[in-house]
Formats: C-alpha cells, structure tokens, sequence
C-alpha cells in the first residue's frame, strides 16, 4: 500500500508536547481513503473501510500498541487536472478522524502511529512495516 490509498493530514498533532515531558496530551489525527486507489489494487474491494490508528504507550518499561478506530467523518473532493470544469465526476477521498485525551506524547514522538483499513479484502495499511508516521511537533 502506497499514500495514495491512506494519507494523514500534515497538521497531524500532539498538543503541546516538549522533549522530556511525561504528562499525557491531547492527539488528533485525519485520514483520507482513496478508495479507487485501493479498489485498483486490490480487485474486490467494495469500497467500505474502517479505519485504526495503531498508538504506543509505555507501561513499566514495555510498549503496547492501542488500537482506535477512527471515525468517518464525510468526504472530501480531489481536484485532478481541471476536472472540476470538464463535466466528470469529481473524485472523492473519504475522511476519518480520532481524537485521543490523554496519549504518552513522548512515546508517540518516539515511535509513531500506525494507520490500517480493515476491508473486506483484508488489511490494508498506509505504510510499509517500521515505517510509522511520526507526529509534528
């Protein structure tokens, strides 16, 4: 799977997180799905989707990997080469949101998330294995 299946938004961010602190924080995160892109590479895909974010949390010295389903929250319109006057359809990327209270900032800066789609061709996840997406500061 490529980023032009699943992509989060740049402003992707972790409230006020400065090095060192150990108090928890606020995350919020956006998720677009092409799904023509998905349905493309993987024949059969029917186009539902439900989005997770995979979040590390340090306990007792050990990181475990919380799963949040993200919300669906629309879509959104993707503009490609002056379409939106040439009479086509529009293509769409449906959105996905979660907001977290209460996140180990230090170890999401650390380690990143993780983003998947459970579909109903199988898992499909928006980066390669230890290839996170790291959260701005």
């Amino acid at each position: 799977m490529n980023n032009a299946q699943i992509r989060t938004r740049p402003a992707t961010n972790i409230g006020d997180f400065a090095v060192g602190a150990q108090r928890p924080k606020d995350l919020s995160v956006e998720v677009k799905v092409n799904d023509d892109q998905i349905r493309h590479d993987n024949p059969g895909f029917d186009g539902l989707e439900s989005v997770f974010a995979l979040v590390p949390r340090r306990a007792d010295g050990d990181v475990r990997w919380e799963r949040h389903n993200l919300a669906y929250a629309g879509s959104s319109r993707r503009i490609v080469g002056g379409e939106l006057f040439s009479g086509r359809p529009q293509k769409r990327d449906d959105l996905h949101r979660l907001h977290l209270k209460g996140v180990d900032a230090q170890t999401v800066q650390e380690l990143g998330i993780a983003f998947g789609a459970q579909t109903n061709v199988g898992t499909v996840w928006a980066q390669s294995l230890g290839a996170n997406f790291f959260v701005g500061r």
